[in-house]
């Protein structure tokens, strides 16, 4: 298991509807080696050849970016833990 920590700049940096430049890939981004495949979708996130679901708080906030911050839960800085990843 993993920490990710979602910053202000990996949000302000992020793209909406990017798989790969959500922030939460560029939060991801900063812990693998740099030709690491990363991408992120509402339910999961793909390392390598790896497709390990999100937690519910990490869902939301994918949902949230993409949907421009108009749902009920902000766009704002978090950390999560992502199970079934280790460095």
């Amino acid at each position: 298991m993993i920490e990710v920590n979602v910053t202000y700049e990996h949000i302000a940096e992020g793209h909406a509807g990017n798989k790969c430049y959500c922030p939460i890939a560029l939060a991801l981004k900063g812990l693998f080696p740099p030709e690491t495949h990363i991408s992120v979708n509402s339910f999961h996130v793909e390392i390598g050849d790896h497709d390990i679901a999100l937690p519910w708080r990490a869902q939301s906030f994918v949902r949230s970016f993409d949907e421009g911050n108009r749902n009920d839960y902000p766009v704002e800085a978090f950390k999560f833990q992502l199970e079934g990843v280790y460095l």
